[in-house]
């Protein structure tokens, strides 16, 4: 009965040293002959974990395994020297774990980690990530779900990091743009990349953002801030709602889809649209009912079977103008006439023929068949011609293929 009595006094008055050590600390670990108790520690980031020594002599070593000699590679290194326990308990020290992530540690005197004396605390963070997986952020869900699948490992890193996350109309806007559904653009080749564009290294609430300022990104090119009408802007992008945070970043909503510079554009006839010297050849695209076959993404899922990809050889507004005098008629009327469809099919290759692919002599068939026209390429030293017309602007990539600008005349 003694016995029991001292055993239980003794659990008692180590119950009570700990409780005065952890009102110091926030989670407590007991090191004896030979383990940490609790041998596995889940804390939050920036908590204080106190080892109380209450038995033999040990150390705490987060630095370098002892049972391979390797590091542990932990967010961050921390040591306690060696100190002798009492059976009171005796305060080796606190650690503050501020970096997210998994610590693993043991206690390198004598063969005491052979022994089995080793622990893991797992500081786990509210990262990025698991601010995406709530409904914190209006109307970022398709996007957030692109960020957490394709850059998870990133937006659940130590950071400090700042996502410009687009909105739901931006990421519809990009879809019409590029003919994707959402689950095509899940898969997009160049999707991840793009991705990476909107993260920029360090944390930067809306207060630190100032016009002028140029913050580097994960991908490696920089993100220009702005400032129009009182409204910030990054690249463009206006930020229409900010400072959502996690313990690795903050987030904050764009109202556009952003792109870093060198990416192809979206398809064949989206450059052709946005062109300001292409707009005769945009109007005769569309009067010849093939605008549909020209933004088809024949790259993405090869059973699909979508025509493409294509080459255009893409005659300028004043090529047209040029040919129209020669006929007699307008531009207008020449683009809307009953020779505009010939005329526009002639210029378009059903494969991908950039500059370096050209070669002198070689014959390049049009994609439709029925108006039975052959390309001549001929080259000399400074100059590419297709059917005698020489190419201004080589290689301007889509997605579905390339066009290559022509001039002075397109050919009937």
């Amino acid at each position: 009965m003694k016995l029991i009595k001292f055993t239980i006094s003794l659990l008692f008055s180590l119950f009570l040293f700990t409780l005065s050590f952890a009102q110091a600390a926030d989670h407590t670990v007991l090191v004896s002959n030979y383990s940490f108790t609790p041998s596995e520690l889940t804390i939050a980031p920036g908590e204080t974990v106190a080892f109380i020594n209450v038995e033999g002599l040990h150390n705490v070593n987060g630095i370098t395994n002892t049972l391979t000699g390797d590091s542990f590679n932990n967010p961050e290194d921390f040591f306690i020297p060696e100190i002798e326990g009492t059976a009171s308990g005796l305060l080796m020290g606190e650690i503050t774990f501020d970096q997210p992530g998994t610590y693993q540690y043991d206690c390198s005197v004598g063969f005491h980690a052979q022994l089995g004396m080793v622990g893991t605390i797992e500081v786990d963070a509210f990262t990025i990530t698991d601010l995406l997986l709530t409904d914190t952020i209006p109307e970022t869900n398709l996007v957030g779900l692109a960020f957490r699948l394709l850059l998870d490992s990133l937006l659940d890193s130590n950071g400090p990091l700042t996502l410009f996350i687009p909105n739901a109309s931006a990421v519809n806007e990009v879809q019409a743009l590029l003919n994707l559904n959402q689950f095509d653009l899940l898969g997009f080749v160049d999707l991840p990349a793009a991705l990476e564009y909107h993260v920029a290294t360090g944390l930067w609430l809306a207060d630190d953002l100032e016009a002028g300022m140029s913050l580097p990104t994960v991908y490696g090119q920089n993100l220009t801030v702005s400032e129009v009408g009182g409204v910030l802007q990054i690249d463009g992008a206006s930020i229409i709602s900010t400072n959502y945070l996690a313990d690795n970043g903050v987030v904050h909503v764009i109202d556009k889809c952003l792109a870093p510079s060198g990416l192809p554009k979206a398809t064949v006839w989206d450059i052709i649209k946005e062109s300001d010297n292409h707009q005769l050849l945009e109007e005769a695209i569309i009067n010849s009912g093939i605008v549909e076959l020209l933004r088809a993404q024949n790259d993405l899922d090869p059973s699909l079977d979508l025509p493409g990809p294509f080459t255009l050889f893409a005659p300028t507004d004043a090529a047209f103008e040029a040919y129209s005098q020669q006929l007699g008629i307008t531009s207008a009327e020449l683009v809307a006439g009953q020779f505009a469809d010939d005329i526009v099919k002639a210029h378009i290759i059903g494969s991908k023929q950039q500059s370096t692919d050209l070669f002198n002599g070689q014959q390049l068939p049009s994609y439709f068949p029925e108006i039975n026209q052959t390309n001549q390429i001929t080259i000399n030293t400074d100059t590419i011609f297709v059917e005698g017309i020489p190419i201004q602007v080589p290689d301007i990539q889509a997605y579905n293929g390339c066009l290559l600008y022509t001039s002075p005349s397109p050919r009937d």
